[in-house]
């Protein structure tokens, strides 16, 4: 998933990090692509994994 999300992991662990401590720093952000994202993925706007997850951060 990191390669997919591009620059955004340094963003992302400070603003949605994992809270479960035996998973992965990417866990949760695959968990919230798969349930959520996929569907937001429909606009054009949030077309990609990158631009969805940007969009949370800002």
């Amino acid at each position: 998933m990191e390669k997919r999300i591009g620059t955004l992991c340094p963003q992302l662990l400070k603003a949605c990090p994992n809270i479960h401590g035996n998973d992965t720093d990417d866990s949760l952000w695959k968990h919230e692509w798969e349930k959520h994202g996929t569907c937001a993925a429909l606009d054009p706007k949030i077309g990609s994994e990158e631009l969805y997850f940007n969009q949370g951060i800002q």
